[in-house]
């Protein structure tokens, strides 16, 4: 459990590290009014967690995602607050970053046309024969006729991607639809599409074979689609 001395401490970093990317001692020192000392010992022990690095009294994340996962396990912020400093490139950038750490190949803001009408997948994730075709959704609170909403639509550009995925990026396998939230939210599945927070998204990854079948599933082929 983290002391005031240490929450106080992470705060400042987590706000300066979102808005600029690195922090440094001189301005901790300024913003929390924390002793040289005290604010040393506590910037080692986030070092020694491998929480942050110190270079020449600059603050820099080893993995900004992990230590916003970290600071919310622990009760340092609420995911609420977090949402004000992360802007849906961010979003998608964390998720993008969950997957490539979990071995999958991924494509970002995958654009194409077809029958006509353009279409945009924000992130598109491919293992051996398993794609996942996600959106993301940067909401800070949702109904359930928006979340319905974006399930429709999200569906209706799966299966049009799944017609012309094997021609623009060369795959072949089995297309699970997902939509991402930044809500912390338990898993649900709403007509056959994954709902999952992002705090929850690694174990989704983890444990996706146990809910493979409560899925919608597309099958892209070289000569054709079934679903």
């Amino acid at each position: 459990m983290l002391n005031p001395v240490e929450v106080k401490v992470i705060k400042a970093i987590i706000v300066r590290f979102l808005s600029k990317g690195y922090s440094e001692v001189n301005e901790l020192i300024k913003n929390t009014s924390i002793p040289y000392n005290v604010l040393v010992n506590t910037l080692r022990k986030f070092e020694e967690l491998n929480l942050i690095k110190i270079v020449n009294k600059r603050l820099e994340p080893i993995n900004l995602w992990e230590l916003l996962v970290w600071s919310i396990a622990n009760n340092v912020y609420d995911p609420e607050y977090l949402l004000g400093y992360v802007d849906w490139r961010m979003f998608e950038m964390f998720v993008c970053e969950v997957l490539k750490r979990m071995g999958y190949n991924v494509t970002r803001g995958f654009r194409f046309k077809h029958a006509g009408r353009l279409f945009e997948v924000d992130i598109i994730a491919s293992h051996n024969s398993r794609v996942l075709a996600i959106d993301c959704k940067h909401w800070s609170r949702s109904r359930i006729s928006q979340l319905r909403n974006a399930i429709t639509k999200h569906l209706e550009r799966v299966k049009m991607f799944s017609k012309i995925s094997s021609i623009k990026l060369g795959l072949q396998g089995t297309i699970y639809p997902v939509i991402v939230v930044w809500k912390d939210i338990p898993l649900r599945i709403i007509d056959g599409v994954a709902i999952v927070s992002i705090f929850r998204f690694r174990d989704f990854i983890v444990n996706i074979w146990n809910y493979q079948n409560l899925l919608v599933s597309f099958k892209s082929v070289k000569r054709g689609l079934f679903m």
